[in-house]
């Protein structure tokens, strides 16, 4: 559908295509891992890059050039990317609401 139109670069046989599908699977396999300790991230895969996205926008970002990534690689990849970026607002937003209702639970037993 978008072939064509000039967003991507013709890949030659055997090179490496930084924006075929297949490089969505290494992340995938990771979330899915019994390495993986983060939850409720989104990543934007865009080519070569990978970026922790701060709500609408890309936060901390790695790229690897020229190869795709490899699962073991994201253990300490991704973990980095992560502490490094800014909190999703719904989880600011939720631990505010449970540290408001643990204030007034507190002040109510006074």
């Amino acid at each position: 559908m978008t072939e064509g139109l000039g967003f991507y670069k013709d890949v030659k046989e055997g090179e490496f295509d930084p924006f075929h599908a297949s490089n969505n699977a290494p992340p995938v396999v990771y979330f899915g891992s019994d390495a993986c300790d983060v939850g409720g991230v989104v990543l934007l895969l865009n080519g070569e890059s990978m970026s922790v996205m701060e709500n609408w926008r890309p936060g901390k970002t790695a790229t690897k050039e020229g190869a795709p990534w490899d699962p073991r690689e994201l253990v300490n990849t991704i973990p980095g990317m992560v502490v490094g970026s800014a909190e999703h607002p719904m989880y600011v937003t939720m631990k505010e609401a449970t540290a408001a209702k643990a204030a007034a639970k507190k002040k109510s037993k006074l």
